[in-house]
């Protein structure tokens, strides 16, 4: 799913000129959560800003959340080209409304916005670790995130990165 579409008219992403062109377009899918275990950081899912934590180094679910990104998304990440400009994103959250965790009888559910963003920091923290974004902040990232529920299949997100001539 897209919010930008670089073949039609101008959007949010693009700051609403039309004339703007996009000189590279990546779809980044982590693998599926299919409920099999009871971690609460795993595979597939972006934690709740709640269950993580501060972005301290001694932060064991930080760190935790950070190694997972990394495992589930290393070989997608080394084939983007190292970022050398501003980039902007979208990244979404499919959770899955009637499988959660393994001994739960309930599904995800919707996170608020400000959980969804601080659940997604260390996975922002992965993609400036592999050289996907520049830095973090403002002058080099745009992040806009999204959640969909699903009744099929398992968990996952998906990232999509635009750069822009």
């Amino acid at each position: 799913m897209t919010i930008c579409d670089p073949t039609s008219s101008a959007c949010e992403m693009c700051g609403w000129d039309p004339t703007r062109t996009v000189a590279g377009h990546w779809l980044i899918v982590s693998p599926r959560y299919n409920g099999s275990d009871f971690k609460i950081i795993t595979s597939g899912i972006i934690a709740s800003g709640n269950t993580i934590g501060s972005n301290e180094p001694s932060n064991y679910r930080y760190r935790k959340a950070r190694e997972v990104f990394a495992a589930d998304l290393k070989e997608q990440l080394n084939n983007i080209p190292r970022a050398e400009r501003f980039r902007e994103g979208v990244i979404t959250r499919w959770y899955n409304t009637r499988v959660g965790r393994k001994g739960s009888t309930k599904g995800f559910r919707a996170y608020d916005d400000e959980n969804l963003r601080h659940g997604c920091k260390p996975l922002i923290d992965t993609l400036r670790s592999y050289g996907v974004l520049v830095n973090d902040s403002p002058s080099w990232w745009r992040g806009h995130y999204k959640q969909e529920a699903i009744r099929d299949g398992g968990s996952y997100y998906t990232i999509e990165l635009l750069e822009y001539a």
